[in-house]
Order: C-alpha cells, then structure tokens, then sequence
C-alpha cells in the first residue's frame, strides 16, 4: 500500500527570510513617523505548523516588514531554547527538547512603539511501540475469515487512527481507542495477498497521514486456478525412453509451495521441478517394457487445494525390416536374388518397399518382397534399400535396412586409368599409377628394363625415369597389360659448353655470339645489350661497340635460364691529349706524378725515354720523372703508338736569410729601400708592412729613426705564399739632452752637488766628463753623474759633459759657482761659448723656473743661437754656455 502526505515536515535550522512570502499566521501593527501618513507592518513565524517526534527540536523564524532598523523581535515560549541567528528583519531560534504534546510558540516584534506578534503550533507524536495482526489459519481464497489488529504505546491516541486493507481497497478504520483493545473487521474472502497498517494522523487542521506508516502482511490464501497441463507423445516405442511434463499456472501464494506427484501405468515416476513466476513445472522419463495403452497422472496441492489431469499413452511394436542379397558376392553375369521382409509390428498394419538408389523396385502390404536379377559389372557396389512404413493415427513411422550388391570380374586396364603417354616435369612429385577395373581389387604392377617399378608411392622425377613402362594387372579372376611411355620434360639449362660466359673478339674480324640451352622442349635463346635484341648466330665484323655485357635467356614451357655473356674486343694501342697530355704543369712537392696512358686492349705497355733514360709506365701508372721532354711509346700484341711529352715544374715562394736579412741597419738621413726577393715559379710578388702601419713600404726614402720597427714580408704566387720578419733598426748621432745640477748650480762652500748628463743617440752613446782638476771629484760607474763632496774654489769652473758613438759627438758644459756664503745672489751666467766641433750647428738650452730653482737644465739644439739664458724668481741669472763640435 503506498501512503502520500501533501506536506513536509521541516527540519531543524531551516530558515525562512523577509523575502519569502509571509506566513498565514500574522498580526499587522502601525506606527507613526513624524511627516508621513501612518504606515503599517506585518509579522510572520515559520513553519506556523509543526510535527515533532517526542524529544526532537526545530527551528523558528520570526520576520517582520519593518523598516525601523532598530526593531527587535523575540519568541516567547514555555519550550526549551538553544542557538539563535538573526539578520534585518528576522530573528530564527532553535527549540529543543519538546515533550509538551501541544505547544504555541508566540513571535513577536516592536516596531516604533508598536507591537505585533504571530502564533506557531507545535505538535509533538510518538509512534507506536508495537503493532501486531493475530494469526489467522491456512485459507483458501473464497473462504471467509475474522481479522483483528492491536496498537501498543502510541500517542497522542486521539490521533491514533488504525486501517485495515486489502490491496487498495480499506475494510475497517477505528479512531481515538486505547491500544490493546482489539478492532475487528467484517468477515474477508480472500484473493490478493492481504495488508495491515496502523496510522497516526499528527495534523489537526488536516487529514494527512505519517509518511512512514509500517505494513503487515498476513499469511497468503492457497489458490490453484488453472488444471495441470501434461506434455507427453501420444506415441512410445517399446525400450525406449520419452520425456514427460506436468505444469500448473496461477499457483498462489507462490510457485514453490506446489506438491506434485508422477505416475505412469500405475509406477511412479522419479522428477524434478522447476518453478517461473507462478507457474511450477515437474519433469520424469517414461518407459515401457511391453506394447499396450499406458496412463500418465498427475496430481498438484497447494495447502488446502489440489488439482489432478491425467493422458492415455499407445505404446508400439515396429521392428527394422529384414534384407537379404543371394549370394552377396555374385560372378559377373550370375543370377541375384534380393528379399525384403518385415517381423510382426504391433499394433500389425506395416507395408514394405524394396528399391535402389535410382527407384523403386518392389511395393506392398505384403510381409515379404523378392527381386531376381542378372549381375553385371555396373551392379557392383549397387545399393539395395527395405524401407518398412507403420501409421499411427495421423503419424507414419519408417524404418530401413540397406545393403551392397558384390559383383566379381577379371581386371581390365583402360587409357582412362592407365594413360599410355606420361609428360612429367623434372623436379615435380610423380606417381606411376595406373587404375585397374576389376574386383576383387587387383594387384598392379609395372617394369622397366627388366627392373620392377614401384607405383605405391610419388618420386621426385628426374631424367631417368623418362621411358616405357609394361604395366600388368591381376586378380583371381585373371590379368591384363598395357604399355606406357614416360617423357620427362625440363626447363632450359645453359652451361659453358654451349654459352661461353667470355668471348674475346679483335676488332675488325668476323665473329658470331653463339648460345646454346638445353631443354625438353626445346627452348628458344634470346640474347640482349643494353636492352637492345642481338641477332644470335650472325656473323659480322667486330667494333669496339660491341665489348659489353650480353643478357642470354633460353625459354620454354617449362621456365627460363638466364645467362650473362662478356664479350671484351680487343684493338691496338693509341695517345691522345685526355690519356697522355703533351705538356705537363707539376706543383713542387705535391704528389703528381707523371703519368702517360694508352687506350688499347690489352692494356698497352707504355716506356717514356729522356736523355737516353728509359722510364716503364704501366696502364693508369705514373712516375716521379724530372722535367723536360719525353718520348713516350706504347705497345700491345696488335700495334703501336707514339708521344711526345714535357714536363714543366712550378712552386710556391720561398724566402731565405741571404734573399730577406731578418735584420737590417740604417743610418739616419741616408736613402734606402725595404727590398726582400723569394724564389718560386712563377716568380712572386715580395710587399713589406710595418706592424702597427697602414700600407706596404714602397720604393726608396730617406730613412728617419721612425723608420725603426718589425716588418712582414709576404712572397705570393699561384702555388701559396711565404713569410719573414725583418727588424729594422736606424741609427743616428748623439744628442746631448739634459743636464741637471743638484741642487743648484751656485753652491755654498761645504756643500755637496751632483751634475747628471742625459743624451740620446744609436748606438747608445758613450759619457766622457771635463772637469775643474780636484781631488773630492767622483764619476758613476756608468759615467753619467759627477758628485761633488765638500765644495771649495777648485771646484768652481765649467763642467763639460761630452757623448759620442759611431756617427759623431756632442759636448753639454754647466758653470758651476762656488760662494763663500749661504745668500744667493743673482747672477748672470754671460756669454755662454758654443763650442762647434766639425763646424755643426749649437745648441741652445731653455731653463724653466721651477728647472732654475731645482738646479736642472734641458739641453736642446739650438742652431740659430749661440746662447740661453734662464732667470730664477729670486732675480739670480744662471748662464750655460752650450758647444758643439
């Protein structure tokens, strides 16, 4: 039975907001702000109705259409409280707990001064303990009977509504009594199986139901509707097994409580039973020992109810007909008798047919047929067939017994098993058989000069087999011969007999390119070059053309050989320019040897002579020969041939110490060229670069000391290049360029001095003083500096400093003054003489001021004065006077 309830309960913590549609139960307040008309507000709860099971708990929503953001709301109830949420507008709280059986929760809100509330009910139920139908006994349907129902601990009772129904249909309902007293309902004819429900109703504005009302069944009413049907033949041969089956349908109340029992002539049968939805099946064998009419009983209960059904069975006698062939082995032309009989069937009514496999030869009702006839040849192995034929109502049942007719006679051997002409093929599996006709089956066999053959088995042929075989067979009835001819055929053979594979012809003679194959039949030879026919057989006058690879295939039925044929044509010999060139370029050094071939076959020996110096040179060989010219002959056993050829050497650049001086010195002021010369043919080009400089040195120049330096020379031609350093150093007179005094050229008595002398020139210059004669006067060991300790009136004079090297000298002089006081006075150092030495120019020196405090002096050349002068910041004039010689 199924139960729908047109609500749902709530669960707890569901909540209903200020957007959904207010309750049913609702009061509505005004207020007034101060401005505006009045205005008014609702308040609603939800759910307004509630269901609880005893002890539960459920949410409340209270929500109101206020729109003072300060209202509040409350709910007030006896029942328990627990967790609350809120929002603008609504408020929700949790009961818990409920054991009060009818509760009314109130909500309300305070809106402006205002308050308006809304109303909750709550009922609380508890399901019953126990609901309990009474036994009834075993029923049959159609019978009536008494149902009672009891209701344990369920509250509240006057909800309580208990229904009894079958199927869909309600028989008693009782409300408001207290459980155990029982509820009947009027007497029930049972036909469906039967339910109980007991029901509490916990809406009391409405007629629903508890969703989950429990469901009693009670016991089933035993009901079989149907008869039992019976599957068996009408028909059973006597031995012999047959199935049979007993099926009822609409068993009730289900198809595995169906007894059944089998019996057939009276014997119980041994069965199984199977069962599908309401129907129930039992199966048995039947068998009968003797012919007759035999019963089939069935018997099918349920409880209270049975059914039975029963079938008549024919059980029959039809034994196989009988065939008999006299004698079954007859000579040829002998007389053959053939009966057909039938034993008694029962019930009797059996008729007989006697035929071959092309007809029917004999027919009746009769218990026997009999066919005489004459044997022949044809008759051997003929196939006799006695069919017996019994009807039973509308079935005919039939029956045969076959047999085989023997006819014997003496062998025969005809072309189409013993052909007398055998084409084999070498290689294939053959067998020498020949079929005889005869029977019983004879013995064949088959010679070959004088040896016997053996037919039982294939041989892989070969050519030996090939010729005539005298073929006998027998039995005992006699013998017959036949002579066959074995022709082994083969596919085209070719070997260096017939088809040389190298031929070796002279150019212009007369020659033919014979091939020849061997085959059965006889193949036809083919032989191509390049893909071109060429005639096999003809003769004609040889070319070079014809040297070459020839294709030969011999083809017949069998296959094809295929065979390459080289044919070299042999002339005499001949130089050209491609083999041996007349004139010969060779790179030093690189492997090129000189060579000088010859076209001929055979390859011509080809001898080189050069001053009476032979040279042997074989095909594509060459020598390391020296150049000049060579007469070149080359010979074959068909001729000569001659050439004259020249050898020419070239190389690449080279470049030694005696052509390029890795170092090479130049004097100042002089002319002079960079020139590097390289051996190599061709001659090659020789520039020179400066490192560090843009552009070769060209020609001859004036050499100046910034022609000094590192320069590459590069030799270039067509074979490579060559490369060498050379250092040029210029030389050039010496310079006197500093002389420095410290620490003043006036030096008070006591004091100590130094006089240095700086000078350039290449070679370095050496240092030569002239000095006022005294004793505390001291040179350095590389004669550059004078020191003065304890100065005194000797030491006061002209010091002359004078440098020389290969290409001259050059004097500097510095007037030192030696005072008797520590003041300085100015002085001018006057009339500064310029000793010229070998009539060259003077020197002029300029002092400068922190030089004239410091006591140091530049030296320079000073051709147009003979003089410098340099004045200090405390007014004193020192005076240098500068020669040069």
């Amino acid at each position: 039975m199924d139960l729908k309830c047109r609500e749902t309960l709530p669960s707890p913590g569901v909540l209903q907001h200020p957007g959904a549609p207010p309750a049913r139960l609702s009061t509505t307040g005004a207020f007034a702000i101060s401005g505006a008309a009045e205005q008014s507000f609702h308040v609603s709860v939800w759910p307004e109705d509630s269901v609880v099971e005893h002890g539960g708990s459920i949410w409340l929503n209270c929500s109101t259409t206020c729109q003072n953001p300060a209202a509040e709301g409350d709910l007030e109830t006896s029942l328990t409280k627990a967790q609350v949420k809120r929002g603008p507008g609504w408020k929700a709280q949790e009961v818990v707990n409920i054991r009060e059986w009818v509760s009314s929760p109130q909500c309300y809100f305070v809106c402006y001064g205002n308050v308006s509330l809304a109303v909750a009910h709550i009922t609380t139920y508890r399901l019953p303990e126990r609901v309990g139908l009474e036994p009834l006994p075993e029923m049959e349907l159609g019978q009536a009977y008494n149902l009672t129902c009891r209701v344990l601990n369920v509250a509240p009772v006057r909800h309580l509504t208990v229904t009894l129904r079958l199927g869909g249909r309600t028989l008693g309902r009782r409300k408001g009594r207290i459980c155990p007293r029982p509820v009947a309902t009027p007497r029930i004819e049972p036909r469906r199986p039967e339910s109980q429900a007991a029901v509490l109703s916990t809406r009391p504005r409405s007629a629903e139901c508890f969703p989950n009302a429990p469901r009693w069944f009670l016991s089933p009413a035993a009901a079989l509707p149907e008869e039992p049907q019976l599957q068996i033949s009408h028909y059973l041969e006597v031995g012999t097994e047959a199935p049979a089956r007993c099926t009822v349908a609409g068993v009730f109340p289900a198809a595995g409580e169906a007894r059944f029992t089998l019996s057939f002539g009276g014997e119980s049968l041994n069965f199984t039973v199977t069962t599908s939805g309401d129907m129930a099946t039992a199966q048995g064998e039947v068998r009968a020992p003797a012919p007759g009419r035999r019963e089939l009983d069935c018997t099918v209960s349920v409880g209270p109810v049975s059914r039975s059904a029963g079938q008549s069975v024919l059980v029959y006698s039809f034994p196989p007909p009988v065939l008999e062939i006299d004698p079954p082995q007859a000579l040829v032309n002998g007389n053959v008798s053939v009966t057909c009989r039938s034993p008694a069937s029962q019930p009797p009514g059996a008729t007989l047919q006697l035929r071959d496999a092309e007809r029917t030869l004999a027919s009746g009702p009769q218990p026997r047929l009999q066919l005489t006839l004459t044997a022949r040849k044809g008759d051997n192995g003929r196939q006799f067939t006695c069919e017996g034929n019994l009807t039973l109502g509308s079935r005919s049942l039939v029956k045969n017994t076959s047999a085989q007719l023997v006819v014997l006679y003496k062998p025969e051997l005809a072309e189409s098993g013993c052909p007398s002409q055998r084409p084999w093929l070498e290689g294939t599996q053959q067998q020498l058989a020949c079929a005889a006709e005869g029977n019983p089956r004879p013995e064949v066999s088959c010679h070959k000069d004088g040896q016997v053959y053996d037919t039982g088995g294939a041989r892989n042929v070969t050519r030996a087999h090939a010729g005539v075989y005298r073929c006998s067979a027998t039995n005992a009835h006699g013998t017959a011969g036949r002579n066959v001819t074995v022709h082994v055929e083969y596919g085209p053979e070719m070997d260096d007999a017939g088809c040389a594979r190298t031929r070796t012809w002279v150019e212009g003679a007369e020659q033919t390119l014979a091939c020849l194959a061997w085959g059965d039949p006889a193949p036809a030879v083919v032989c191509t070059k390049d893909g071109a026919p060429y005639g096999v057989g003809v003769q004609r006058q040889v070319e070079r053309e014809d040297a070459g690879t020839y294709h030969c295939a011999a083809t017949n039925v069998h296959g094809s050989a295929r065979r390459e044929v080289t044919v070299r044509v042999e002339y005499k010999p001949a130089m050209d320019e491609l083999r041996c060139p007349s004139a010969w370029t060779w790179v030093k050094g690189m492997p090129q040897p000189f060579s000088c071939d010859a076209d001929g076959n055979p390859a011509p020996e080809v001898v080189c002579t050069k001053d009476r110096v032979s040279y042997r040179l074989g095909q594509g060989l060459g020598l390391a020969a020296p150049q000049g010219t060579y007469q070149c002959n080359a010979t074959n056993p068909h001729g000569s041939a001659t050439k004259t050829v020249t050898v020419t050497l070239e190389y690449k650049p080279s470049m030694d110490e005696s052509g390029c001086p890795s170092t090479q010195v130049w004097l100042e002021g002089t002319l002079h060229t960079l020139a590097c010369e390289a051996d190599g043919v061709p001659i090659p080009h020789v520039p020179c670069t400066k490192e560090g400089a843009a552009g070769a040195f060209g020609g001859e120049r004036n050499v100046s000391r910034n022609d000094s330096g590192t320069y590459r020379c590069t030799a270039t031609n067509r074979h490579g290049s060559a490369q060498r350093v050379v250092t040029v150093r210029v030389e050039y007179r010496p310079v006197v360029l500093l002389l420095a005094v410290s620490p003043s050229a006036t030096v008070p008595r006591g004091a100590n001095f130094n006089i240095s002398c700086r000078a350039e020139g290449f070679p370095a210059p050496a240092y030569r003083w002239t000095v006022p004669p005294a004793p505390n006067v001291r040179c350095s060991a590389d004669n550059r500096t004078v020191s003065v300790a304890g100065a005194d009136r000797h030491n006061r004079g002209v010091y002359v400093c004078a440098v020389s090297n290969a290409h001259g000298q050059h004097l500097g002089q510095v007037q030192i003054r030696v005072t008797d006081n520590r003041l300085i006075v100015a002085a001018l150092l006057a009339g500064a003489a310029v000793l010229l030495l070998g009539g060259t120019a003077g020197l002029v020196c300029y002092l400068k001021s922190t030089a004239c405090k410091k006591g140091e002096y530049n030296v320079q050349d000073a051709e147009s004065s003979s003089k410098a002068t340099c004045l200090g910041r405390d007014g004193a004039v020192y005076g240098i006077q500068l020669t040069q010689t």
